[in-house]
């Protein structure tokens, strides 16, 4: 419990103020420093360890020592008391903050549902992925890498969302993450020789692995400029958004692919059909000739041809 205030603890707790009177009337409480917190002051020197005729004993929460009962007739009890009580106040703050965890955790996923099922271009969807990581972690960069399509030694990946594409990501780092099998937190990659390459480019990195029916989709890079203490509670709602962030960003994907590969294919079709209506145009004009040229006023004018060639050929004739 660290930063615990015995002071304002007890300030709080009327009931346990009440049950310290039952107690011993005579009670005094000290904090660390000497400061009263309960009872009349106590004689001078009496939060010293060699303090004359006072038992001093020492409230103690967890490994912490928050206090002194000074003298009266239980202090040990009375010490006791209040640890306990401070103990259980503890755990119950503890409990709040795993509950108000889970409550943001199920209202962040709610939230990107919503979001990933307007989000139907990958570009779109990566800054939905980004603004939402970025409300429950902070951090520097967040990115998205997309596996190749086709896995090569070389980095053919596509960094999400645009504006973060020129990040200089090396090679190494960018397998690792596409390979990974879960979600992992790195403190300080100082402290990991798996992350030589990028010392001095980041302090502390995390990623999730975005798979959808079986296979790797990318993943969520998430990088912080220094050193970076996770929380739990980090892999737990980063592994949740690539969870459920994996199957939209295929499907997106897939239409983007879709989309693509329809548009070439009517962009052949449409210079096939141009090339046939060529064809088209040009035997029409063909017919065209030959029944022009095979007409009987044609035939005539052509026999006239034939005779002044004749007659320019041979004038004796």
């Amino acid at each position: 419990m660290a930063g615990f205030r015995l002071k304002r603890f007890i300030s709080k707790d009327a009931a346990l103020r009440a049950l310290i009177a039952a107690l011993d009337p005579h009670t005094t409480i000290t904090d660390t420093a000497g400061g009263l917190i309960v009872g009349d002051a106590p004689p001078l020197g009496a939060t010293a360890p060699d303090s004359v005729g006072q038992t001093r004993v020492p409230v103690q929460v967890g490994a912490q020592t928050v206090g002194y009962v000074i003298g009266g007739a239980h202090p040990a009890i009375i010490a006791q008391v209040v640890a306990l009580a401070a103990a259980h106040a503890g755990e119950t703050l503890e409990l709040a903050d795993q509950l108000l965890d889970v409550y943001r955790e199920i209202n962040l996923l709610y939230t990107l549902a919503d979001t990933l099922a307007a989000a139907r271009e990958p570009v779109a969807l990566a800054r939905v992925l980004v603004a939402q990581v970025r409300r429950v972690i902070p951090v520097d960069h967040v990115l998205i890498v997309l596996a190749p399509d086709v896995p090569s030694d070389s980095d053919d990946s596509v960094i999400l969302p645009p504006e973060e594409a020129a990040f200089p990501l090396p090679k190494t780092l960018v397998r690792w993450v596409l390979a990974a099998p879960k979600t992992e937190l790195i403190d300080d990659v100082t402290g990991d020789s798996r992350w030589h390459d990028v010392i001095g480019l980041c302090g502390a990195l995390a990623f999730t692995p975005l798979k959808a029916q079986g296979r790797a989709v990318g993943a969520i890079l998430l990088l912080h400029d220094s050193h970076y203490a996770y929380r739990a509670a980090d892999l737990k709602l980063l592994t949740a958004i690539g969870a459920q962030a994996a199957p939209a960003l295929d499907t997106a994907l897939m239409i983007e692919r879709t989309a693509h590969e329809s548009a070439e294919r009517e962009a052949r079709l449409q210079a096939q059909i141009q090339a046939l209506r060529i064809e088209i145009d040009t035997a029409r004009q063909r017919e065209k000739v030959e029944a022009i040229t095979e007409s009987a006023y044609f035939r005539s004018i052509r026999d006239q041809r034939d005779r002044l060639r004749g007659l320019l050929d041979d004038p004796d004739g």
